[in-house]
């Protein structure tokens, strides 16, 4: 066989080798990783390196045949491109969402972290409505309380918040549209890196969500929610009521968002409550005596 392109021949195989590897390595990443989002950028990735893969596998083709592909290479690497695109700048985009401006409020935050409750539970969690009144100890050790509800007196359900989100269609002031995510996201979001971390966020409207929302949508929303929940070392819990769900549903929520310990949690709160305050009055009587000598 009379090869007229060899450089081309060889380019294709460099392109295939090399874009192989990379599926094969970015696939990997994907079955370890647990978190949705760094398993979604994972997967992004090893479907733009498949497509690099069909573009240098058409490369070698149309180096050895008579065959033209180049408008399918052409689609291919674009494809490839477009892809990677879309999931770096989507990632670069999270990266300004939840790191710090610089490196003296990273110190601040890092320290403060720290010096905060150790034991704050963090994550995702499922938790039945009539118990939301247990977790008062819970709120009082974080930074802050949003809650996003359907119901507009936030009273009623017997915690104190910081922040609330009235789930409506109707356009008033701390009202939002539960067909626009988004922008829930990005009010929790706020809220979060107001507070610099350790806050508890409580969503009590999920039936109400999956009126307006399709349950994977909404399973991708809490998924990235509990994400940005754990990188900012905070709380995540989502009012549950078994009967609003079908047993598929609720075994899939579940299993993402397991049922929380509402008695040990608080607990566990309370002590690291009395020993703070402990240690307050402790310090501030030492100060006193150095004043006093």
């Amino acid at each position: 066989m009379q090869v007229d392109d060899p450089l081309g021949i060889f380019a294709g195989i460099v392109v295939l080798i090399l874009s192989s590897y990379a599926t094969y390595r970015s696939y990997t990443f994907y079955r370890l990783f647990k978190m949705s989002l760094p398993k979604t950028f994972a997967f992004r990735v090893t479907i733009a390196f498949g497509f690099a893969v069909l573009g240098g596998i058409g490369v070698i083709i149309d180096s050895l045949t008579p065959v033209k592909l180049w408008m399918v290479m052409a689609a291919c690497f674009m494809a490839a491109l477009g892809v990677l695109m879309t999931a770096t700048f989507q990632y670069l985009k999270l990266f300004v969402q939840i790191a710090p401006r610089d490196h003296a409020e990273a110190t601040v935050l890092e320290s403060e972290t720290s010096e905060k409750n150790q034991n704050f539970p963090k994550g995702g969690f499922t938790i039945r409505r009539e118990h939301l009144e247990e977790i008062s100890p819970i709120c009082t050790g974080s930074n802050g309380v949003i809650l996003i509800s359907r119901a507009r007196n936030v009273k009623e359900l017997g915690i104190s918040v910081d922040k609330s989100l009235w789930l409506s269609r109707i356009e008033v002031p701390d009202a939002v549209d539960p067909t626009r995510l988004h922008v829930i996201m990005d009010e929790v979001l706020r809220f979060i890196r107001e507070r610099r971390g350790n806050v508890v966020v409580i969503l009590d409207g999920l039936e109400y969500l999956l009126l307006h929302n399709e349950f994977k949508s909404v399973m991708k929303f809490l998924a990235t929610l509990k994400d940005h929940a754990l990188l900012n070392n905070s709380l995540l819990l989502v009012a549950l009521e078994e009967k609003a769900l079908d047993r598929i549903e609720y075994s899939m929520l579940t299993k993402e968002f397991p049922p929380f310990e509402v008695k040990k949690f608080s607990k566990i709160a309370e002590k690291d409550a009395l020993f703070g305050a402990i240690k307050e009055e402790s310090d501030e009587r030492g100060g006193g005596e150095e004043e006093g000598s």
